[in-house]
């Protein structure tokens, strides 16, 4: 009997062994692909940070450029970067639609006012026409 509880101990001991084996197996495997992504964050993160750099570079030589452009420059020159030259002037010409509804909107109103003050004089004078 205590031959057989010696077998079973040492099949239970290599079986914990075996399990113990693969655990570790599985956590190097864990840390070896938490490396790996960690790498690949890292690359991702980098080239970001380039493409971002890139970008300021071209918003820096944008802005130049239109100064160029706006103080007599050749007007050929290419920007690196069209789509913010057109944002910019979609903007430009946003902010001027607002402006000019702002004063028609004051031009209305100040219509509206004279008219009302007529008809009121017009009322209390009794004249009916101008």
């Amino acid at each position: 009997m205590a031959a057989k509880a010696n077998e079973h101990a040492t099949r239970d001991d290599g079986k914990a062994s075996d399990t113990n084996n693969k655990i570790l197996a599985l956590k190097a495997k864990h840390e070896e692909g938490k490396e790996q992504f960690e790498l690949e964050i890292k690359k991702l993160q980098e080239q970001l940070k380039e493409k971002d750099t890139r970008i300021e570079y071209n918003e820096k030589s944008l802005n130049q450029n239109v100064k160029d452009n706006k103080g007599g420059g050749s007007g050929k020159e290419e920007f690196a970067n069209p789509i913010e030259i057109l944002k910019i002037r979609v903007k430009n010409q946003t902010e001027k639609n607002r402006e000019k509804k702002r004063l028609l909107e004051q031009y209305v109103r100040n219509a509206r006012i004279i008219s009302e003050a007529f008809e009121t004089i017009m009322e209390a004078t009794g004249i009916g026409s101008i």
